[in-house]
């Protein structure tokens, strides 16, 4: 395994020259952040009329309009209940045996709730939706800096926006999740481990999918730095930021099984299994589009291994595609289900591929228009051609000298020396008009000003 994408340089080619990258990536953030905040008002606005009925959550389990109907139509609900109680004191509010279990294994987001909107359950529906917009707004900068890093332009990471419009039809967390996730690769990528380490601790409790990034990149330094003998030590600490993900979450996992008395794994007996089992089962029941975007995701995989083999997005995209084999029928039964799982492949296999393309393209643009500077700087210039004619002039000038010399050569060899003599003439004539032609197109010796 390579050492990855490329370490950043202080200096983004894909950015105009003399621009910061992290002012780029805040610029992107921001107009990320008026299209989330677009995004989840739409979204609120078309919410239907007649909510809920079937929720799993005690309090949505009734009608209800507005961005509560958003909530209560997806699993949204479940960071309401828990945003409600944030000491896990009242597991009843879940209908669904050990649901509860399953959902608190996943706490920023509620707890984010529960702060802001200042431990008032009215206030907390809304509060969802406004940290929904402003994960959409730290999404897209941080999947800029990870393009900026790899000199492509930042603007693409908008993109992040429509690809995670599962995630806030029903203002769940992945899209915050994401953008935690994406800083921490740049940290990593930036030499900062620690940095790296809070980032992802907040991307794992945000959702336990996340795990997968530090992983990765755990195994990826791991397979780097075998080749030092004697430097186990170094390799142990070298990888230390990565293990204190895993070290929270569990921890965050030994909480809630004592306080709900259940672990997180007992409510996903249909939503992990044998690897392919939930795929096949849930294909057989897709629409054209669940059909598109499991196509999709197969395909960015395959573009960033053709164009990004090495670059470490192309292995937690890769990743991520082998953790897609064992979802079970629950998450692979419609689209807006495992494409909130999968939002990590989505983005980190198009930012792969997207980045080394445009570079590419860059590359050969830039070689294109040096080939045209060149030529522009001697527009009238032709050394080969001219120093041909001063050959050719030699040449019957040579032939003239050598048949004056005979005068009383064969008439063939006469008419022959004639005709050459005639030749040398006309040719002395032709380079004499390229010369006078050549002196008055560039009066000057001086090289023509670079137009660039």
């Amino acid at each position: 395994m390579g050492t990855g994408g490329p370490r950043p340089n202080g200096r983004d080619a894909g950015v105009s020259a003399g621009v910061n990258p992290l002012r780029a990536a805040l610029a992107v953030g921001l107009v990320g952040l008026l299209l989330g905040v677009g995004a989840v008002l739409l979204v609120v606005r078309a919410a239907p009329t007649a909510c809920c009925r079937g929720a799993y959550v005690e309090l949505f389990d009734r009608r209800m309009t507005g961005v509560e109907a958003v909530l209560g139509r997806g699993d949204g609900q479940a960071f309401d209940a828990l945003a409600r109680d944030p000491l896990l004191a009242r597991p009843h509010a879940f209908l669904a045996a050990d649901e509860e279990a399953y959902r608190a294994q996943r706490p920023l987001l509620g707890y984010l709730a529960w702060a802001g909107s200042l431990g008032s359950p009215d206030r907390v529906p809304w509060t969802i939706a406004v940290l929904e917009m402003l994960g959409c707004g730290f999404a897209a900068g941080a999947v800029a800096l990870l393009l900026a890093t790899r000199r492509a332009s930042p603007w693409f990471a908008l993109a992040v926006i429509p690809a995670a419009m599962a995630a806030l039809n029903g203002l769940t967390p992945e899209v915050l999740a994401l953008g935690l996730a994406a800083a921490g690769v740049v940290a990593w990528e930036r030499r900062r481990p620690w940095a790296a380490a809070g980032w992802l601790v907040a991307a794992v409790l945000t959702r336990e999918t996340m795990l997968v990034v530090p992983t990765v990149l755990a195994i990826e330094w791991l397979v780097a730095s075998r080749g030092n003998a004697g430097d186990a030590r170094r390799r142990v600490a070298g990888v230390a930021p990565l293990v204190v993900p895993f070290a929270v979450f569990a921890g965050w996992i030994a909480v809630v099984r004592l306080r709900l008395g259940a672990f997180p794994t007992a409510a996903s007996h249909r939503r992990l299994g044998l690897p392919l089992a939930g795929l096949l089962d849930a294909a057989r029941h897709w629409g054209a589009a669940d059909a598109t975007w499991a196509v999709l995701a197969a395909v960015l995989v395959a573009l960033a291994w053709v164009t990004a083999p090495r670059d470490r997005l192309t292995w937690i995209a890769t990743a991520y595609a082998g953790f897609a084999l064992f979802l079970g029928p629950d998450v692979w039964a419609r689209w807006e289900d495992f494409t909130r799982v999968l939002l990590p492949l989505y983005a980190f296999a198009a930012v792969a591929t997207f980045a080394t393309v445009t570079r590419s393209a860059t590359l050969t643009t830039s070689s294109a228009l040096g080939a045209a500077r060149r030529a522009a700087r001697a527009p009238f210039a032709a050394p080969r051609d001219t120093r041909s004619a001063t050959l050719t002039t030699s040449s019957a000038l040579g032939a003239a000298r050598r048949a004056a010399r005979a005068p009383f050569a064969a008439p063939r060899d006469t008419r022959s020396a004639t005709l050459t003599s005639r030749s040398a003439t006309l040719t002395s004539s032709s380079a004499s008009s390229w010369s006078s032609a050549a002196a008055w197109s560039a009066p000057s010796s001086a090289v023509p000003a670079d137009p660039a």
